[in-house]
């Protein structure tokens, strides 16, 4: 019967094991009287014992049989609390992710003012742009082609902003810049367009002829038409370096081993030179 009693207090007050409860009648336990009621307790020579009293904190092994399992409020509540602190954790993740990656990559976006930001859309393709706005000290080479001559018109003033000439032809250069030097190369009015080329050691995997017939066409404006071309691999090529290609905006006319024949647009080399298994790029005969 006392077991009964006790197991029936602990299930009422939805005390899990360890907790704090009020003292409770139990001679066998040290508190109160056994079987006399919490609110008139009446022990010999102690007098009546108020209604509340200080808590007691219990072991688990206090009461073997009702302490060691959950009530059914208990189990109720667990169950809220749960869902809640479950919604709460994705709500936080969805929030705080993108923050949070964006801090680990090291990634900040720098802001322009509108005529900046307008002269960027105008002038400079997306993938340039987008160096513009991430920031940084790396420097990279980039094709800048203007409305006259570069060697006649251009030398004096690139001599003045400092930037470094890696070659040129006719109206088109190639440039070596780091991204603060993006805006103001785009706001010399000689400067038509400008687009990203990708790190400078890219250069020495293009055959000389190939690197001007590339100038010749950014400055012409045919960048964009199909030019055939010679892959070299680091060994025989396979559907992940032909997926590759097509990514670059070429196709495969002859995969040879190691060797592949391929078209499409010249502005599409900087993509083909990501990959560190093409070791060098040719115009095919």
């Amino acid at each position: 019967m006392l077991r009964f009693i006790n197991t029936v207090a602990f299930e009422a007050r939805c005390i899990r094991p360890g907790g704090v409860v009020p003292l409770m009648p139990g001679n066998q336990y040290g508190i109160g009287c056994q079987g006399v009621p919490q609110g008139s307790v009446l022990c010999p020579g102690m007098g009546r014992l108020p209604h509340r009293t200080f808590p007691v904190r219990l072991g688990r092994d206090a009461l073997p049989d009702a302490a060691h399992r959950p009530s059914r409020c208990d189990t109720v509540f667990m169950k809220r609390n749960t869902s809640a602190r479950r919604l709460l954790s994705l709500f936080l993740l969805a929030v705080f992710l993108p923050l949070l990656s964006g801090c680990l990559s090291g990634e900040k976006r720098r802001t322009f003012s509108p005529p900046d930001d307008e002269l960027l859309r105008a002038k400079a393709d997306p993938r340039l742009r987008k160096e513009a706005e991430t920031g940084g000290t790396e420097l990279f080479a980039a094709i800048a082609v203007y409305r006259n001559d570069v060697f006649l018109d251009q030398s004096e003033a690139l001599g003045r902003s400092s930037l470094t000439v890696l070659n040129e032809l006719g109206n088109t250069v190639i440039l070596l810049l780091s991204p603060g030097q993006i805006v103001p190369l785009l706001k010399d009015p000689s400067l038509r367009k400008a687009a990203w080329f990708g790190p400078q050691g890219l250069l020495a995997r293009l055959d000389p002829s190939l690197e001007l017939d590339m100038l010749t066409r950014f400055g012409a404006g045919t960048e964009d038409r199909d030019v055939t071309l010679l892959l070299r691999f680091v060994d025989v090529g396979g559907a992940e370096e032909e997926r590759h290609v097509a990514a670059a905006g070429f196709r495969v006319v002859t995969p040879a081993g190691p060797n592949w024949v391929v078209t499409g647009p010249i502005a599409g080399l900087p993509k083909l030179l990501e990959s560190d298994r093409i070791i060098y790029i040719e115009k095919a005969s």
